[in-house]
């Protein structure tokens, strides 16, 4: 895990000092090492932060020049593979780092080399010779890498902060916040900053004679087959090889190792499968909140328990927990709306204590079908229930919490825009519905991201595209972005098992059946941790990953209300009508609980727009 910068100008002549300065923004990512290359015409320069994971010596650090000394790369991330292709190589390894092993493969394998990779990356490699620049990206997104590009310069780096060095008066574009009052993060290829992008995942782009040109070596298309695994033993036998072989080689470590344990399916999955893969008890991690209702580290123990981890559990009360705030809004560069950025920051904490690599359980519920928002998926697939929707919805409003809640849910007048009103809804932002009142200027389009641009080998179902919608958004621009910068923050490297190749494509060709039985979620993969860990300790509802904000929103934190929602403040921005802010307030001061992501997401975009913008 690293931190990688670089940039192409047109400009003044770069120097190694100023290369530093920008590099040195990603000083938290990798804090063992930090160097930099400059071309000999001072026009392009890369840099690189480097914290230390395999092969800890002096002769794997970067920027990695290849042996024939034509090509010099800097990388940030893993390839558990790299081992096996090692021996496609056609000569001697000078180290035993998986860095020489992806220049080495590319230089004799070209671009093909990177269908190859199975594992986290995001790198580029400049060609001295030729004077070109190719960079590419993993395929879901796991590591970062964001660019910037104007008619002179062409900047790229593992943080936007670090373009923010270079380029501090950018301007921000307000016309893209619909987008996150809608979803609660921006969806590729989007930023909060013009002219600066997201690198599209599974892809590789190359720069020559000041022409960018990005190519697809990875798609999703590619792996959906038309042939499903349907019979259960064996895939549950299939699954069960996979799981066990994706931990075992993401393990692989010259540093101390262990895995973020909250309790629920997919982190005792990997925790399971790592003790089995492990010669002595593996560490495992979990926190407590003082308030008991947010407490789950109860099953997190009985979990470790019953694995033989060596585990740790760290209880934070209420002024811990707030005096991690500032550090939660310098990790991110954009507005965010995730609360639980707060907790994963706290486990990294206490992880960072004893290891260098944190194990994670991301990617299971979009996987394995986790999310109640895969139920309405397929209950919207019932015509008696498109035909009653409005009269379903007008009466649910009549009810209590839930059925408020529902009856928004059913509420929609475009059926094409379905997949983000349904994760819209599912996590209680607002809909578009909602937005047109909410917006000073409502002019926004959500159909890009509701659009299915794949071609398949067979027909998706609805709960199948609405699994591969968060699959291509919320888990690549929310869930994968917020467990990399809550670790970066304390310089720990995070690995996802269950974002194994093969185990996304075993995922995609199960029928849904396997995934989702009756009211069972995950029911494939909770079959698999059963034959490791006791059923019974996960016969509960989903719990999620969060702190207590909502209650202290009342309380401690009722002056965020009042400060950022506050009729100045709404009017200092001109993003959302004071009235319509004030009546999602007054709803949910008056106890209506699933309101309260729309109030927390407004007060995030302003707390955002008053630190960032002037």
């Amino acid at each position: 895990m690293c931190g990688i910068f670089g940039i192409v100008t047109k400009e003044n002549t770069l120097s190694e000092s100023e290369v530093h300065t920008y590099t040195n923004t990603l000083t938290h990512r990798g804090p063992d090492c930090g160097n930099v290359f400059v071309a000999k015409h001072g026009k392009l320069a890369l840099g690189h932060r480097r914290l230390s994971i395999i092969d800890l010596s002096e002769y794997a650090n970067q920027p990695f020049f290849s042996q024939c000394g034509r090509y010099v790369m800097v990388y940030n991330g893993e390839i558990y593979n790299f081992q096996q292709l090692a021996k496609t190589i056609q000569k001697p390894l000078k180290t035993r780092s998986d860095t020489e092993v992806l220049l080495e493969g590319f230089i004799q394998h070209g671009i093909e080399f990177f269908t190859k990779l199975n594992g986290m990356f995001a790198f580029a490699i400049y060609d001295i010779q030729q004077d070109t620049l190719i960079l590419a990206r993993d395929r879901t997104g796991i590591k970062p890498l964001f660019y910037y590009v104007d008619e002179k310069n062409f900047i790229f780096a593992s943080e936007i902060k670090s373009i923010l060095a270079v380029k501090p008066d950018l301007t921000v574009q307000k016309e893209l916040l619909p987008y996150f009052l809608h979803l609660g993060y921006l969806p590729q290829p989007y930023t909060i900053y013009k002219n600066i992008f997201k690198f599209p995942t599974g892809n590789y782009a190359v720069l020559k004679n000041s022409e960018l040109s990005f190519h697809t070596y990875w798609k999703p298309e590619q792996e959906i087959s038309d042939k499903l695994i349907t019979n259960e033993q064996d895939a549950i036998n299939r699954l069960d090889t996979l799981l066990n072989r994706a931990v075992q080689s993401q393990m692989t470590s010259d540093v101390p190792l262990g895995v973020f344990l909250s309790g629920g399916i997919d982190s005792s999955t990997v925790a399971a499968f790592a003790a089995k893969n492990s010669e002595k008890p593996v560490k495992t991690f979990s926190i407590a909140f003082t308030e008991a209702d947010f407490n789950e580290s109860k099953y997190a123990e009985q979990v470790a328990k019953h694995i033989g981890s060596e585990h740790y559990t760290l209880t934070f009360n209420k002024q811990d927990i707030f005096e991690l705030f500032e550090r939660y809004y310098t990790a991110y560069d954009e507005p965010c709306a995730d609360s639980s950025l707060l907790p994963t920051m706290m486990v990294s904490k206490l992880a960072r204590q004893y290891i260098t690599v944190a194990l994670s359980g991301d990617g299971g519920d979009e996987l394995f079908l986790g999310y109640g928002a895969y139920q309405w998926a397929k209950r919207l697939q019932n015509p008696l229930l498109r035909i009653t929707r409005p009269v379903l919805s007008r009466t649910a409003k009549l009810g209590k919490d839930r059925h408020k809640r529902i009856g928004r849910l059913l509420k929609y007048k475009n059926g094409q825009h379905l997949k983000s009103h349904i994760f819209s809804q599912e996590h209680y932002f607002f809909s578009e519905i909602e937005l047109k009142k909410l917006l000073i200027n409502p002019i926004f389009d959500f159909s890009g991201i509701n659009q299915n641009v794949f071609s398949y080998q067979r027909t998706l179902n609805n709960i199948e595209q609405q699994s591969l919608f968060d699959f291509q958004y919320y888990l690549k621009d929310d869930l994968l972005v917020k467990i990399d910068r809550a670790s970066m923050q304390f310089s720990l490297e995070t690995r996802v098992p269950l974002l194994d190749n093969e185990i996304i494509r075993f995922a995609w060709n199960i029928p849904t059946e396997l995934k989702l039985k009756g009211k069972q979620n995950k029911y494939i993969l909770r079959q698999v941790l059963y034959r490791y860990v006791p059923k019974h300790i996960f016969e509960r509802p989903k719990w999620g990953f969060s702190v207590p904000i909502r209650e202290w929103l009342t309380t401690d934190l009722k002056c965020w209300i009042d400060t950022y929602l506050s009729k100045e403040m709404t009017e200092k921005h001109g993003i959302i009508h004071y009235d319509a802010a004030q009546y999602w307030v007054k709803r949910f001061l008056k106890g209506e609980k699933t309101v309260f992501n729309k109030v927390w997401v407004m007060i995030a975009l302003h707390q955002w727009l008053e630190k960032n913008t002037k």
